[in-house]
């Protein structure tokens, strides 16, 4: 008796775990975000993308759709998908086929971020199927997924079985040929200019026909309780949605059959909706990972301020070094107003800058935190009974004694960190206030540090704001890299 493999039962198992995660992302913030991008107006590809959009819809996942007409540029597409990728809010690109004359789908796959490729489109996921060993950065293309998963789901193995793909197309044959390969299977491969069709596939323990050419496997084609999976999609000449094989025909001749519509088709679409909840799970787990080796960072630059507070007199030397070089920059000589920290005890100390500011005659801006809104407010410092201890322990001005600027106001602000790259981004004590003040701050920002808190890389988040120059015991370097002392 056939078994009659049922897409729809295969899906919906996927479909609720996928909306168990939509579900815990959703939680703490994250919304999956599918992007899915036609060129024309090919039936089969507006025919998918409907049914990809109802999947997502199902799932929670939000997907938008860009159009294009068949008349757009290949620039135009590289372009969006290029805005795509640097969107950390996008999870999933997908990217309907065919292309009209004109546009390569070689040019267009090769845009897209591994990561964010659901459908496995791009060059580098297509060519992590050579080595299955290997990690892949994003994930296998859905549909050659779909019968694989399909296969598992019925325990049909396929190790040291003869496998006949029908249809050699990117898209399904040629990559679930190499997937099929990786089990273990004997794979032969037909395709439009093979001469002899049935002699092929009626030698198969599993069929697979993947060309859209309804009706064209029927019972003479396939061996006695061969397995019979049918990715073919198309109508028959009543209008009747139908598949590759003649399915009332092969059903009695057949160990295992998937139908047309419900099998590989229902499958397909929960894949892709499981494929843009995983990489919406990497994009938190990597956003974990930068968060701990942020904290690791912070830590070893508190220790190694700490360890020269241990030591005064070369503790003051570093800072009378400081102190040089800013004071003999352009910067500091062109700037009439600064703002600045009143540092702590085992940082690198502000007030000796602070007096020589009010000696040259500059405006002396100290802030004040507001845990409240996590924002700053600097207010204007002509002496040191104007500020007392404040929040974070720090020295903050007295707003009563003091004047408020406003931020555009100040030429030149110190901004204090723990450790920083060349590219000047810095990783501060945690709070953000420094990041969201500088986010819109159209002027020259400067930071004081040892060598030894300048570090090659370490993880930058969009937020994370960098500042020009960074002055060192050797002298200040702008975040170019060009020496500017």
């Amino acid at each position: 008796m056939t078994t009659r493999m049922d897409g729809k039962k295969t899906a919906e198992k996927i479909r609720e775990r996928t909306k168990a995660k939509v579900a815990r992302l959703k939680g703490v913030g994250l919304v999956p975000l599918l992007m899915i991008l036609r060129v024309g107006e090919d039936p089969a590809s507006i025919s998918y993308e409907k049914a990809a959009r109802r999947e997502m819809e199902r799932t929670g996942i939000q997907a938008e759709i860009v159009s294009f007409p068949a008349s757009v540029s290949l620039q135009r597409l590289q372009e969006t998908i290029n805005a795509w990728n640097q969107n950390e809010k996008v999870h999933g690109i997908l990217v309907m086929q065919p292309f009209p004359a004109g546009i390569s789908a070689f040019d267009v796959s090769k845009e897209i971020d591994p990561e964010k490729d659901i459908d496995g489109f791009s060059l580098q996921n297509l060519g992590s199927l050579l080595h299955p060993s290997a990690k892949a950065a994003g994930f296998a293309p859905s549909t050659p997924q779909a019968v694989m998963r399909m296969l598992k789901e019925y325990k049909i193995p396929l190790k040291g079985k003869d496998v006949t793909i029908v249809g050699s197309s990117p898209v399904v044959g040629e990559p679930l040929a190499l997937m099929m390969l990786n089990e273990g299977a004997t794979v032969t491969v037909c395709h439009i200019h093979t001469t002899d069709l049935k002699k092929h596939t009626q030698q198969a323990d599993i069929l697979i026909s993947a060309t859209g050419a309804v009706g064209l496997i029927t019972k003479d084609h396939i061996k006695q309780d061969a397995v019979v999976i049918d990715v073919g999609y198309g109508q028959d000449a009543n209008g009747n949605v139908s598949g590759d094989v003649q399915y009332e025909e092969v059903l009695s001749k057949s160990s295992y059959l998937t139908p047309v519509p419900g099998g590989v088709g229902a499958l397909t679409s929960a894949i892709l909706a499981e494929h843009v909840v995983l990489s919406a799970e990497r994009t938190v787990e990597e956003k974990k990972e930068d968060q701990r080796q942020k904290k690791e960072w912070r830590k070893k630059g508190q220790e190694l301020l700490v360890e020269h507070s241990k030591n005064p007199q070369e503790k003051e030397k570093i800072e009378e070094a400081l102190r040089k070089h800013l004071f003999s920059s352009k910067i500091w000589k062109e700037s009439r107003s600064i703002g600045v920290t009143l540092s702590s005890s085992i940082e690198w100390d502000t007030k000796e800058i602070i007096l020589q500011a009010w000696r040259e005659g500059k405006t002396v801006a100290v802030p004040k935190t507001v845990p409240s809104s996590k924002q700053m407010d600097f207010y204007v410092v002509t002496n040191f009974e104007q500020v007392r201890r404040g929040h974070f322990g720090m020295e903050e001005p007295v707003p009563e004694k003091t004047q408020k600027i406003e931020k555009q106001q100040i030429d030149l602000m110190i901004v204090p960190g723990l450790i920083y790259n060349e590219s000047g981004y810095r990783i501060g004590f945690g709070g953000g206030y420094y990041d969201r003040f500088l986010s819109d701050f159209s002027h020259a920002t400067l930071a004081l540090l040892h060598s030894d808190q300048l570090v090659s890389s370490f993880p930058v988040e969009k937020f994370d704001i960098p500042v020009a120059f960074l002055v060192t015991e050797e002298g200040m370097i702008s975040s170019k890299k060009e020496r500017t002392i």
